[in-house]
Formats: C-alpha cells, sequence, structure tokens
C-alpha cells in the first residue's frame, strides 16, 4: 500500500486525509497524527470504522469505492482471515472493526460499506 497524495485537514493538529493504492486501487484514509511521506508504503492494515452490511457476493470483482466527498466507502473484497476479520482489494489490507458473519469463510469475496478507513500506526 504506497501513499499516492497527502491532504492536510490541520498540519497542527497532523490531521491529513491520506490517499493510498497500488496500481489497480486508491483509497482515501484518515491519519492522526500523520508523519507519512508520498512515497511511503504501509506495513498495516487500514482499520474500517463503523462496518456494516457485510454480505457475501459471487461477483469475483472487487472494487473500492469513495462515497462522494466524505470519508465513507463501499467495498468488494477478498477474506484473507477469517479471525482477524481481514480483508483485501488488491494491495490495500483492511482490518475491520467488527467480526466477519459465521457462515463467511476465507478466500471468500463480500461487500461492505464503512464510514471511515484510517491509517493505524
Amino acid at each position: 500500500m504506497k501513499v499516492f497524495q497527502i491532504e492536510w485537514i490541520s498540519k497542527d493538529s497532523e490531521e491529513a486525509l491520506v490517499f493510498i493504492g497500488d496500481d489497480e486501487y486508491e483509497c482515501t484514509a484518515f491519519c492522526h497524527p500523520c508523519c507519512l511521506q508520498v512515497g511511503n508504503h504501509l506495513k498495516n492494515p487500514l482499520l474500517a470504522y463503523d462496518t456494516k452490511m457485510i454480505v457475501q457476493e459471487t461477483d469475483k470483482r472487487l472494487s473500492i469505492k469513495r462515497q462522494s466527498n466524505s470519508l465513507a466507502h463501499e467495498l468488494i473484497a477478498k477474506v484473507t482471515d477469517v479471525n482477524s476479520s481481514l480483508i483485501k482489494i488488491g494491495s490495500i489490507f483492511i482490518e475491520l472493526d467488527i467480526p466477519l458473519p459465521s457462515d463467511i469463510r476465507e478466500n471468500e469475496i463480500v461487500s461492505l460499506t464503512c464510514s471511515r478507513l484510517d491509517v493505524i500506526a
């Protein structure tokens, strides 16, 4: 996960929107305190905050879409670790803030929404 752009909300408070992605997918995450620079690679997954509507998908096309100018995202992702509620879209790894439903298995595709993605320091 590479940092492509940083948009400062407040430099004094070290709050920023960070545009993260790979060659195919991109998302926007909130970062505080933000000490990242453009070109940095994140080692930890992003955290999906206020995760809702987790549903198993039959369509295998992954996607990540920011909802207008908010920080909310609609995700279609592959489950990589059920116990950690970890999903991925391309090289973007995301940890959910709630457990996956009990009928979801690793390597399955799920869709969900979240109110915000956060960078985990």
